[in-house]
């Protein structure tokens, strides 16, 4: 189901058009508006919303091409003030897919939802990925021995075959809502705001940095891990042209997130 729903977009290089330097900056503050609310919160968060009104009008009147690549950050801003996870994440992908998949005019000015390829190159990336990062994240826990329990009590008590179904569908749920946040539509926006591939890298390995301040990993070590494993799944999304391959990468990180919580749920793994 998933490989015919990326046959929606058709894969092609980046568009090359001239945009002036205002409405790039435009665009990445539209991009990177929602990121905020990870970090802030207050009562005057609002103001945010009617900015992103404000821009998304610019963009309609300005450049089609513009606002649909604008258009999904006003629907995840909604999300993230309103819902709690996961909804604060699928709701506004969901709605923006929809959006996708019925307008073909909106679908062929973004085009990004394209599955790439493994190449020898991509497999050598994400290899090493998958040991390093579940390595790295049992490292963090056993080394920095982070408050947890919030997320520990999110996983149900249940038999061993219905944790193992949960766990499946955590890992390949999380990986690709957020890989297509990331290295898909943010990816795709960022391409029109930056002329070199290595700065839509770190742009949007910087806002899924972001979103782990209170996720897993957490906290500054937490982001700062979050950020190096981003550049290298945007590094295997470049090298396989699509997101095929950094969801695959991603699955096993979830899971050993998963199995890390699943032990400290039962008293396993300690947390203070």
């Amino acid at each position: 189901m998933l490989r015919r729903f990326f046959r929606l977009g058709v894969q092609v290089p980046a568009a090359v058009t001239a945009i002036q330097l205002s409405d790039r900056v435009l665009l990445l503050s539209t991009v990177a508006l929602p990121f905020l609310l990870f970090w802030f919160h207050s009562k005057y968060l609002w103001i945010g919303l009617i900015l992103l009104s404000g821009l998304m009008v610019h963009f309609w009147r300005r450049d089609f091409v513009l606002f649909a690549h604008a258009s999904f950050w006003p629907m995840f801003y909604v999300g993230l003030l309103c819902l709690t996870w996961p909804l604060s994440l699928v709701v506004p992908l969901g709605v923006y897919l929809v959006l996708y998949a019925g307008w073909s005019r909106f679908r062929g000015a973004t085009n990004w939802l394209v599955s790439g390829h493994f190449t020898s190159a991509t497999v050598m990336w994400t290899i090493p990925s998958v040991l390093i990062s579940s390595g790295s994240l049992l490292a963090w826990v056993f080394l920095f021995r982070p408050d947890l329990s919030d997320l520990a009590r999110m996983v149900p008590p249940g038999g061993p075959i219905m944790l193992l179904l949960i766990g499946i569908v955590f890992s390949v749920c999380n990986a690709i809502w957020e890989e297509f946040i990331l290295k898909g539509i943010a990816w795709n926006s960022l391409e029109k705001v930056f002329r070199r591939s290595w700065a839509v890298n770190s742009g949007q390995a910087a806002f899924f940095g972001a979103m782990h301040i209170g996720g897993f990993p957490r906290g500054g070590i937490g982001v700062l891990m979050a950020v190096i494993y981003g550049f290298v799944l945007g590094i295997i999304r470049k090298e396989s042209h699509g997101l095929l391959a950094p969801i695959v990468t991603h699955i096993f990180a979830d899971a050993t997130i998963f199995l890390i919580l699943y032990f400290i749920s039962i008293g396993a793994l300690p947390v203070r």
